[in-house]
Order: C-alpha cells, then structure tokens, then sequence
C-alpha cells in the first residue's frame, strides 16, 4: 500500500470529526480559531498548544486506519500542514492542491467565520505555495479554470500504475 499525503493550502479543520469522539480535544479545536482572533499577538503560541494536542492523536487514528486498509492500492492521508507538522515523513507521495491566493481567501472567508486578517496571517504561517510545489510529486491546481477530476484521475492512474495495478 502506497502511503499519500495531500497537502492542502487551503485552510479548514482537518481534524475536528475524527476529535469528536474527545469533548475536552473538540472543544479545543472549536474555538481554535475564536481564540486566535482574540490573541492575534500569541498566533504561534496556541498553534503549538494546539498541535501538541492535535498532531498524536491524528497520526494514532491514520495509523490505525491504514493498517485497516492494507489491501487497498493506495490510501491518503490529507492534512492543511503536512509538512510544517512533519506528517509528510510519514508519506511515500506528496500531492499538492494550490489555488490563487485571492480564491483561497475568499473561499476561507466564505466558509469561516474569520476576518480578512487573520486568515491572512494564518496563511503567512503556512509553506510557500513556490516551496510547496518543489516538494510534491503531484500538484492539482483547484483555480476553477482546470478541470479537477481530469488531474484527479491522472493521478490516480499514475498512482495506480505505480502500485502495480495499472499499466500507463
């Protein structure tokens, strides 16, 4: 089984559905971003808290979902921050999925109940979309333009053929 990491620069709670089993660990992630906008100051303080807390129990849980999956050609693992959390270390393959800046933050902002700022500093702390694209073996580019199942797909093939389980 090939091990994937997507690493998405786009930003989102990743991990809240699989904390939601923790009340303690779920009420942290819920006001994750209510209390970075109050102590805009400490950003990179309570991100550490945060992953302290986070990061364990999210490489637990995919651990233990891909020795369930082991049958299975590929499986991925998706995380905003791959590579600043060092999961990328625990990959095989790196696919990245950039977009324009403009459409990130407008999406964030659609989605979130953030203001421009902070989603502007949140992304700041996030790798280059330049650096990005150097580390990954695939990039997908979500920019509403290019076709996303089209990249999908050949990735998928790509993905399988490496597997053994497709020819090109």
């Amino acid at each position: 089984t090939i091990i994937l990491g997507i690493m998405v620069v786009i930003l989102g709670y990743t991990t809240f559905n699989l904390l939601r089993k923790n009340e303690k660990q779920e009420d942290i992630l819920t006001g994750y971003m209510t209390y970075l906008n109050k102590i805009s100051q400490t950003i990179e303080e309570a991100d550490k808290k945060i992953n302290e807390i986070v990061h364990p129990f999210v490489f637990e849980h995919f651990n233990e979902w891909v020795n369930a999956h082991l049958n299975c050609p590929y499986v991925i693992k998706e995380a905003a921050i791959l590579f600043e959390s060092g999961a990328n270390k625990t990959v095989d393959t790196v696919i990245g999925v950039v977009a324009p800046m403009e459409l990130k933050i407008n999406r964030v902002l659609k989605r979130d109940t953030l203001d421009l700022e902070t989603v502007q500093k949140i992304i700041s702390r996030q790798i280059s979309e330049d650096e990005l694209v150097k580390k990954c073996q695939f990039i997908i580019r979500n920019n509403e333009t290019e076709s996303l199942l089209k990249q999908v797909l050949d990735i998928h093939r790509k993905l399988l053929h490496q597997a053994g389980h497709f020819r090109l």
